[in-house]
């Protein structure tokens, strides 16, 4: 009778294992999304605009948002306090650093299939949305950013790096960039997939070259070493934004939810911005041409 208890508690056992073992096995495979794209195989032209128009959207919100009424750019008309009078909550990055997740499998996925113009690409973007959230906010996880999927806590909790470090890492891919830009070819990328310019690599290193301006002013100051030699280079090489129709812009697409800017889906959301009187007088004080827009 003994015996038999035990090989029925030993059947229960191993009968409750199964289950929990089958039902393991069941959650993994529900936890499978079977339209998902592997990132080993991951198209760069399906990437790439994944990556362009958030980065020019959450650009253009500094332009008309809070940040513009911050420097009295805009002012909403009536019952607008936290853009009029600054009382807002906090901002965080949390969207610059999502971009910046789909840019680093971008930038890895380029350099595994050796394209010079999707690297030149990644690199120019790394460089964008860093530049913008040190602008911001100074200090920022930076070196050991974007990492947490290589494992170890250094890449869970990212260090702060300083300012400097991330004005002068920005520059060095920023030069990288310019250099691929110009020896690349781009048979294989697809031309509606570049949303800024389609496809065109001088274009591209125009840009690059005119943000390693921007970046060689930010610290101009501090490291005149750095920033001198730098901006005499870019000016020498001619190729820096020279005109309007070589500007990075993102085209209104035709979508249903794809309007100038996105709040703007009635006459009455539009006009609840309006051009501040600070911004204004100053244009009027100058004559400057932009008043008429």
């Amino acid at each position: 009778m003994k015996n038999l208890f035990n090989i029925r508690k030993t059947l229960v056992i191993i009968l409750g294992f199964c289950i929990v073992a089958a039902c393991d096995d069941k959650l993994t495979e529900m936890n499978i999304n079977p339209n998902g794209i592997d990132p080993a195989t991951a198209n760069p032209n399906l990437l790439m605009p994944a990556v362009l128009a958030p980065a020019a959207q959450m650009y253009l919100d500094l332009g008309f948002g809070d940040m513009a009424g911050t420097v009295q750019h805009t002012q909403k008309n009536g019952w607008f306090s936290g853009h009029n009078h600054y009382d807002w909550g906090a901002r965080d990055w949390r969207g610059w650093y999502g971009i910046q997740r789909t840019n680093a499998l971008l930038e890895k996925r380029a350099i595994e299939l050796e394209n010079e113009f999707f690297e030149g690409v990644a690199l120019t973007m790394k460089s964008f949305i860093f530049g913008n959230i040190t602008d911001l906010w100074g200090d920022a996880p930076y070196t050991q950013a974007v990492k947490a999927d290589q494992g170890g806590e250094e890449f869970e909790y990212p260090a702060f790096d300083p300012q400097e470090t991330i004005y002068l890492g920005i520059i060095e891919d920023l030069q990288t960039a310019a250099s691929l830009f110009a020896s690349a070819d781009t048979e294989e990328v697809n031309e509606s997939a570049d949303l800024y310019y389609g496809g065109d690599p001088e274009k591209w290193q125009r840009f690059a070259n005119s943000l390693l301006l921007r970046y060689y002013m930010r610290i101009s100051e501090k490291r005149p070493d750095v920033s001198k030699p730098g901006i005499e280079a870019v000016y020498n090489s001619g190729m820096y934004i020279e005109s309007p129709d070589q500007d990075a812009t993102l085209d209104y697409t035709g979508g249903a939810n794809d309007v100038w800017p996105s709040l703007y889906t009635s006459v009455d959301a539009f006009t609840r911005w309006q051009a501040a009187g600070t911004l204004i007088e100053q244009m009027t004080s100058t004559n400057d041409p932009r008043i008429t827009v």
